[in-house]
């Protein structure tokens, strides 16, 4: 067990960006605790829900990822795409902080044999990436219930969201290197995916908000054409 724990790669990266990771993580776990809001029955149901379509999504996109690698093409690159924004974002707008930190975590169990088998993530990046979304979720949320007029709460959520998110990652991979990835970051089509899931997670607020809430469930063939593919 002992050499297992050793032989982890989040040890293989510089004492300081382990202690800014693991000092991030736990107030990512934290941030929650700051926000005293009422959980309702109607709340838990909408967690469920919201917290069932991620995970739904994410059954399809692992049995995608593995037959795409068991057809010839286990050396290409991985072609997964994380949509999870669709539904995080969303309950960012519609729950509580705590109820919307549990679909998150529900969200990334279920995504992580996607990524596993896509072989596109380490472990402790992509527990930095779940707490990197806590912290976006917790300011969207915090943003989108101002009284501002016209929907500017929402706008700002997004801004936050579409801020922090990205801001963390960068942080964290200016801290473990190498930089030279970091300027990905700096050219608009690697936010496409994002901001189209946010896009999708605010016409689903609105589905969850109208006399036919269950409508939402629409989220998953919206999202359903960036599975990756067989050939």
């Amino acid at each position: 067990m002992l050499r297992k724990v050793a032989a982890w790669a989040v040890w293989q990266i510089p004492r300081h960006a382990l202690i800014l990771i693991a000092a991030f993580e736990l107030c990512a776990l934290s941030v929650p605790l700051f926000f005293d809001e009422p959980i309702t029955r109607v709340g838990w149901g909408t967690a469920a829900f919201l917290a069932s379509l991620s995970a739904t999504y994410s059954a399809f996109s692992f049995r995608w990822e593995r037959a795409r690698r068991t057809i010839h093409r286990a050396s290409e690159p991985a072609t997964y795409q994380n949509m999870l924004s669709t539904w995080t974002f969303c309950a960012a707008l519609v729950l509580p902080v705590k109820l919307a930190a549990l679909v998150i975590v529900v969200a990334a169990v279920a995504e992580w044999p996607a990524r596993k088998v896509a072989d596109q993530a380490y472990l402790y990046r992509y527990v930095f990436s779940a707490a990197a979304a806590l912290v976006g979720v917790a300011a969207a949320h915090w943003c989108s219930q101002l009284p501002l007029p016209y929907q500017l709460g929402t706008l700002a959520g997004v801004v936050a969201y579409g801020s922090l998110c990205p801001g963390a990652i960068v942080l964290a991979m200016l801290a473990v290197g190498p930089r030279s990835e970091v300027a990905a970051f700096l050219l608009p089509r690697t936010y496409r995916i994002e901001f189209t899931t946010i896009a999708i997670a605010i016409a689903e607020t609105g589905l969850l908000h109208s006399p036919w809430p269950t409508l939402a469930w629409l989220s998953l063939p919206a999202t359903k054409r960036n599975l990756p593919r067989t050939p």
